[in-house]
């Protein structure tokens, strides 16, 4: 009596049986599904097809046997549904829609791109490894480990409620370091579930499945939308969007969140429109507080409000780092908007009585004449950052007219190179618009209000050298930025010492020409020689150790180098900022001057600063303290900014 080997499941029985007492495969038995190679199929010369794994939209996966070396691998196919099929027991793959070959063969070279981005993280316990990939069939192939184990999903089902907390923080905290690994490569994965994270045997945690995995640049013009509701956050349903590591986060927390309560969270499309998620903590009296509040960080519909990077999400669950909740971020969002009014007077107008604030007499008094008013602004080119711009605007404007219903305000913009041109030659000219980009002489060639009654206080947020036509609403102050994959520094002493950093680490040291003059008032140094014409992009394309940048930078180095910067604050007991966004009045009509006025003021509260720097993400910092307060209360990493300017609540 000999042994045989299953085709099917690759055990090994007594061959006087009929079938493999193991899995129920005799030799010759077709595949589960018509569409799928037969057990027992050779392909490359080297591996036998054996049982199907699971089958999706974009593949089928197969038990196989490698021969040369004997061991069991799992074999993804690419074979896109819709697209091809294959006949029961032929081996070939054909295209249903011929016209959609082009189509096709873009998923196919897509596919091999996946192989070549998770062969880069072999070795990663938790991650699975990639040992092959080539093209036959008229299609391609993935060689991978095979996963002996359960899927967290089969975990879940199985235990049809919450599983264990402790064992459920070992899964998130291990994916947490798969992801820190992925992000570090600027690769987000897009489909962090259940379903594609592994409990093997052996004990390790495995993240799987990288077929919807996109390099974080990537717009969303470029790539497939796709979702797995409940896990998926809104960014990745819609068509403008720009997907980076806060998308894999936002699905870390929801299957967190769903094995410790053993509940599904409800779609974060219905959340965007009524958020009713209940904490975790509340379904679940075993989970600590600050885990319940790191998991709802963690699935803030607001890309702003989740944790900036997973290693940062990881320290949360493991209650090494203090976090705000994400209610009390919210908390200036549901003040009425008079209270946010206050507010900013309070803050801007105590010392020095920053506007006149008469646009609050005038309600006292029945309200604002009517007016209809023209708002104009400069577009910065990109699509999907002006579109959410005007949003944001928009949004500010609807909250204005709520309340002075005999008015109207609408926005519109221009370009840069235009606003010249459309300030000399419109028919309907603007009562009020962005004006940063105008010289000192073309401010002067306009009829203009002068704004001295703002009368700012130079310890507060507005230095008392401002242009009296203008007022600003955003700062900018230096930051400095480091590619910890080459280097980083704890402080920066000098300029000079920086470059010898640098030069050790045998990489660049770039300034941006924006900062450069901040940067010698602030180090006494010349820093001409450092000057780049394209420094922020050489810095994010990993071709300099460090940016002399400015805070408006943060936001795009944050999205494009998860995980892999960090950032010094320059200490240097003094303030040293410029302005990001200075708008100006145009002398007209009574009526209409007077709700300009109304207007510009309410754009310095702090409901309407949290919609331009926080909500819309604007490059910059609000120029009012508590939304400056609220900001560093999301952006943690600046939370220096507080002691650089010299806030009162600094302390």
């Amino acid at each position: 009596m000999g042994k045989v080997r299953c085709e099917n499941c690759f055990s090994t029985y007594d061959d006087v049986l009929d079938m493999c007492p193991y899995c129920g495969y005799s030799k010759g038995d077709p595949p589960s599904d018509a569409f799928c190679l037969f057990p027992g199929t050779k392909i490359h010369q080297r591996y036998i097809i054996g049982q199907e794994i699971s089958s999706g939209g974009f593949g089928v996966v197969y038990k196989a046997l490698d021969l040369n070396f004997g061991t069991v691998v799992a074999i993804k196919e690419y074979f896109p549904s819709g697209l091809v099929n294959r006949f029961l027991g032929k081996e070939d793959v054909i295209l249903v829609a011929g016209k959609r070959a082009r189509e096709f063969n873009y998923g196919k070279k897509r596919f091999i791109e996946e192989a070549q981005n998770i062969a880069k993280f072999n070795g990663n316990s938790n991650i699975v490894n990639v040992f092959d990939y080539f093209e036959e069939n008229n299609t391609a192939y993935i060689v991978m480990e095979y996963l002996d184990g359960n899927t967290l999903s089969e975990y879940i089902q199985k235990r049809q409620g919450a599983l264990p907390f402790a064992f459920c923080l070992r899964i998130a905290i291990d994916i947490c370091s798969a992801l820190s690994t992925i992000h570090k490569e600027k690769i987000i994965h897009r489909d962090v579930s259940p379903d594609n994270i592994m409990v093997c045997k052996n004990g390790n945690i495995k993240l799987f499945d990288f077929g919807a995995a996109r390099f974080s640049a990537e717009v969303a013009s470029t790539v497939t939308i796709i979702v797995k509701p409940g896990f998926a956050p809104p960014e990745q349903y819609e068509q403008v969007n720009r997907q980076d590591a806060r998308t894999d986060i936002y699905a870390l927390g929801a299957t967190l969140y769903y094995a410790i309560t053993g509940i599904k969270p409800e779609e974060s499309t219905d959340r965007k429109m009524k958020d009713t998620l209940v904490a975790p903590e509340t379904l679940n009296k075993q989970i600590p507080h600050n885990v319940s509040v790191a998991i709802m960080r963690a699935m803030a519909i607001e890309p702003q409000y989740r944790f900036t990077n997973a290693g940062e999400f990881a320290k949360a669950l493991k209650n090494e780092i203090q976090i705000i909740s994400i209610r009390k971020m919210r908390r200036i969002k549901r003040r009425k908007r008079i209270v946010g009014i206050v507010c900013s007077f309070i803050v801007l107008s105590v010392a020095a009585g920053i506007f006149t604030w008469l646009y609050n007499a005038e309600r006292e008094k029945g309200g604002l004449p009517d007016a209809d008013i023209n708002i104009l602004y400069c577009s910065s080119g990109d699509e999907n950052t002006d579109a959410i711009k005007q949003q944001s605007f928009d949004a500010i404007a609807e909250n204005f007219m709520n309340e002075y219903t005999n008015v109207k305000i609408k926005f519109y913009s221009v370009s840069e190179d235009a606003l010249q041109s459309e300030l000399a030659h419109s028919e309907n000219m603007p009562a009020l618009y962005e004006s940063t980009t105008l010289s000192d002489e073309e401010l002067n060639t306009r009829n203009l209000v002068d704004l001295s009654a703002l009368e700012i206080d130079s310890d507060m947020y507005l230095n008392a050298d401002h242009n009296i036509r203008q007022l600003p609403l955003g700062l900018n102050i230096p930051v400095i930025y480091f590619n910890t994959s080459i280097g980083t520094a704890e402080e920066v002493p000098s300029i000079k010492t920086l470059q010898e950093l640098c030069a050790d680490a045998s990489s660049e040291l770039v300034v941006s020409e924006d900062a450069a003059e901040m940067y010698e008032t602030l180090y006494a140094e010349n820093v001409s020689t450092y000057v780049h014409d394209h420094a922020k992009e050489t810095f994010l394309k990993g071709n300099a150790m460090a940016f002399l940048g400015t805070s408006s930078d943060y936001l795009d180095v944050q999205s494009k180098l998860p995980g892999i910067y960090s950032i010094i604050i320059p200490n240097t007991g003094f303030s040293c900022y410029t302005y990001t966004s200075l708008w100006s009045i145009q002398k007209t009509d009574d009526d209409v001057q007077t709700v300009a006025e109304a207007f510009l003021n309410y754009m310095t509260s702090d409901l309407a600063q949290d919609y331009l720097y926080i909500q819309a993400q604007n490059a910059g910092i609000p120029v009012t303290g508590s939304a400056v307060y609220n900001y560093l209360n999301i952006y943690s990493e600046l939370k220096d900014i507080a002691e650089f300017l010299e806030l009162p609540f600094a302390d």
